[in-house]
């Protein structure tokens, strides 16, 4: 139990060092959600650790807090269908696109919403993507201490960047231009 808690979000943290950037960068929709469950996985166990170990558990106090959770407040208020009304209010810009694009405000009924985002789908996968970089992030500033922990995260983004760049020169000389079965559509033609 003391391993599952302990050793195996570091674990996990550093596949996902190791994972994300040979996928590309996790821009492919498979690679991210590999990328949020494992992230998800670290999150429960950091969690179930502070539930069943007596460690305490104190939030770091960083001036990063502040502003990340206006940024996520104002993303989920992007999301959120609001009234027309509201709407010309809080982003007159996305009124004025609204109607550029034919939507007379004045002609909807009453008690019509929609939501600030132009592209509500983006916005949703947008605010997924902030939330898993955040949680590792707090992850790493709370968990990741001793001086050894440190030191395998600085090893292991070492390796990665040794062999991302022998992968890159491997494609470069071979000419190949694949990842995992998938085609790096950039680099045609060189």
């Amino acid at each position: 139990m003391t391993y599952l808690l302990n050793s195996l979000p570091k674990h996990l943290l550093i596949f996902l060092l190791l994972f994300t950037p040979l996928a590309f960068g996790t821009v492919h929709t498979w690679s991210a959600s590999i990328m949020e469950l494992v992230t998800l996985a670290i999150v429960i166990l950091a969690l179930i650790r502070n539930i069943f170990q007596p460690v305490g558990f104190q939030w770091p106090k960083i001036p990063f807090n502040i502003f990340l959770c206006f940024f996520i407040g104002y993303l989920f208020l992007q999301l959120t269908p609001l009234p027309v009304d509201w709407i010309k209010i809080f982003s007159p810009g996305t009124a004025q696109v609204y109607e550029r694009l034919g939507l007379n405000f004045e002609s909807l009924p009453e008690n019509a919403s929609g939501t600030i985002s132009l592209y509500p789908h983006e916005s949703r996968v947008s605010l997924l993507k902030l939330l898993t970089y955040s949680a590792i992030f707090y992850y790493i500033v709370t968990f990741i201490r001793t001086r050894k922990e440190i030191n395998q995260i600085i090893i292991a983004i070492i390796i990665v960047g040794f062999l991302e760049s022998l992968n890159v020169l491997y494609e470069y000389l071979t000419r190949t231009h694949f990842i995992f079965g998938w085609e790096n559509i950039f680099l045609k033609g060189y």
